[in-house]
């Protein structure tokens, strides 16, 4: 099935009697250009030095108006080990946690945690030097073995005939570098996997194989030949262990690199059969170029930096099935497909909700539209899929490790796009003045995305501990301690909400804690950066109780005025419940009498206030 078919694009052609509607509908676009164009001219006249400052809105402010995500100036860090700013996307979980806290404590400057926590440049380059020796033929399976393990749950990066065939007829053959380095990948990324703790010389686990590994990748070829494939696996390898390493930036570069070859090659469109006869050859190169795909996603996600190729530009299609392909070499293509899915949707929520270029639409309007992209992505889920979703943490069900995956990725993504309403929902509660009309209902569609996020992080959280319990999380799998980090901060704003269910969610935080402490004492680089804003986080709350911090409802639009404290939604108290459907969706975006709400609320408070030029600077 051909891209263009999953992703659709707007047809040119049109019939006639449509024509009207469609110059109407041009005119009425441009119209909104116009203003949108009058918008921004007005921002960039303002004075930068201006300080920070509450944002009046006008109720009769348009829904597509005020649709800057960002403001005009993006925001750097400083940090010792650069001569040179650090760009730092919103998106980012650290940023996140950042946020919290500064609205938390009503400052105007937040006080930022640079990440400095990563296996240094100086010590990948002294391990390369030197070609550490080769692991025993029976240890060089089981790392083999377990990385193929790790790798076939997400990505095609490999063909596992050909990797065992190399082990048995020596995978030293200096003959073949890109082949070799390929093996030292694998290694790295197989001790990183069986890792408990640190090596005896205080080194992450494989890191002397990756760093042979991707030292054998300083020439590239000029001319794309065949075997030019290895080294476009071998950098997806090597940015996969960069992540693990609490290395982003050189994952997003080795990323980067692979997906620039994979296009000159031709990997993102079609070849027939008379350029490449072999369709085991050309559903490698398909699966290759989707792996390649959904790690240019997930880093975006990550990290906030920019998609590396449009959706628009694919043409190649989906990972298939036929007689010619054996189990062994090529798996599950469904479960590729449902990946690469979602995948797509997390380049949708970072180039739609944390990007400063103007969208349509307002900010909730675009919030929504992700919560139906996700709701229709679950509900196509194969059967086998579903079921592990619809069970996920409920009783003692517990799902497949990866259904388990993929769960976790999908309430990390849902947590991505819902958590900018939920700190909208802590500020309205933490009585700051953020528009001149001090009788502003909090809307309830706002109300009910901020618990759904919160429902998202409970359940992230019980399926981690679960996880953790049976003995299938990793000591140093890299996205299951951002998701663990992800979900509690979640949690931590949860619990200062005065609801019933608080004091619960500062429990399951305090939890969450415990196992990120506990990764950080077994030499888990990611856990050791986030542990130092966990424990910030921890001093923010302590400051709120110590301030006997006013716990009170949050004014909705049918209940206006501080009321006793209690849960504000009967559906939050149920920790069950799953996230709205698609229905739920269209419903809450109309008032009682069936009128259109305005949507536009919460757009000038994040332009403006909650994202306004930022200077970081290194502890």
């Amino acid at each position: 099935m051909p891209l263009s078919a999953d992703f659709s694009r707007a047809s040119t052609s049109l019939p006639p009697k449509k024509s009207v509607a469609v110059l109407d509908r041009l005119l009425q676009e441009n119209e909104e250009l116009r203003a949108r164009q009058t918008h921004l001219e007005s921002r960039r006249a303002k004075d930068t030095t201006t300080p920070w400052h509450p944002t009046s809105i006008s109720n009769d402010e348009g829904e597509t108006s005020g649709t800057q995500i960002l403001e005009q100036s993006d925001w750097f860090t400083h940090t010792k080990t650069s001569d040179t700013p650090i760009w730092i996307g919103e998106i980012s979980d650290a940023a996140f946690a950042t946020r919290f806290r500064q609205f938390a404590c009503c400052s105007q400057t937040p006080s930022h945690i640079p990440r400095t926590q990563f296996a240094s440049d100086d010590t990948i380059s002294a391990l390369a030097i030197s070609t550490p020796a080769g692991p025993s033929p029976a240890r060089a399976k089981l790392l083999v073995e377990t990385a193929l393990q790790f790798l076939r749950h997400s990505y095609h990066i490999v063909r596992r005939s050909e990797v065992l065939s190399m082990l048995n007829t020596g995978y030293l053959d200096q003959s073949n570098p890109s082949a070799r380095a390929k093996m030292w990948a694998l290694f790295a990324i197989g001790e990183l996997r069986l890792g408990r703790c640190l090596s005896s010389s205080n080194e992450l686990p494989g890191l002397a194989y990756f760093a042979v590994a991707s030292d054998a990748m300083r020439m590239l070829n000029e001319r794309p030949q065949l075997d030019v494939i290895e080294t476009i696996l071998l950098l997806i390898l090597s940015a996969l262990y960069s992540l693990e390493a609490n290395r982003r930036h050189s994952a997003c570069t080795f990323m980067g690199s692979a997906l620039r070859l994979s296009t000159v090659m031709g990997l993102h469109v079609n070849i027939g059969d008379a350029y490449i006869p072999d369709p085991k050859i050309r559903e490698h190169r398909i699966r290759v170029w989707w792996s390649v795909y959904i790690l240019d996603r997930v880093l975006s996600a990550k990290t906030g930096l920019p998609l590396l190729i449009s959706d628009d530009d694919i043409s190649v299609d989906l990972p298939s099935r036929n007689s010619d392909l054996n189990s062994e070499d090529f798996g599950n293509e469904k479960h590729l497909v449902t990946v690469v899915r979602l995948a797509k949707i997390a380049g949708n929520i970072s180039r739609s909700l944390y990007v400063r270029t103007p969208q349509r639409g307002t900010f909730l309007q675009r919030v929504e539209k992700i919560r139906e992209e996700l709701s229709s992505w679950k509900e196509q889920l194969p059967d086998y899929v579903k079921h592990d979703f619809d069970q996920a943490g409920e009783g003692d069900e517990y799902p497949q490790p990866v259904n388990l995956t993929l769960q976790l990725s999908f309430n990390q993504l849902f947590i991505l796009a819902t958590r900018p309403v939920l700190l909208f929902v802590f500020r309205q509660h933490v009585g700051e003045v953020i528009t001149t009309s001090t009788d502003r209902a909090l809307p309830d569609h706002a109300r009910d995305i901020a618990d759904a996020c919160i429902r998202s992080a409970r359940q992230s959280c019980r399926l981690l501990s679960q996880s953790w319990i049976n003995g299938d999380f990793g000591i140093f799998d890299y996205s299951y301690v951002q998701y663990l980090f992800s979900a509690a901060i979640i949690l931590a704003i949860a619990g200062t909400l005065g609801r019933e269910t608080s004091q619960g969610d500062i429990d399951e935080f305090n939890l969450a804690a415990g196992f990120l402490q506990q990764l950080e004492k077994n030499g888990n680089l990611a856990a050791m950066e986030f542990c130092s804003h966990i424990e910030e986080t921890k001093l923010t709350l302590e400051a709120l109780r110590s301030a006997n911090y006013p716990q009170r409802r949050l004014s909705t639009s049918n209940n206006v005025g501080p009321q006793p404290s209690e849960s504000l939604h009967s559906s939050f108290i149920d920790q069950s419940s799953s996230i709205a459907g698609s229905n739920e969706i269209r419903h809450v975006l109309h008032n009682a009498d069936g009128s259109p709400l305005s949507l536009s609320f919460l757009d000038d408070w994040i332009y403006d206030n909650a994202l306004q030029q930022l200077c970081w600077q290194e502890q």
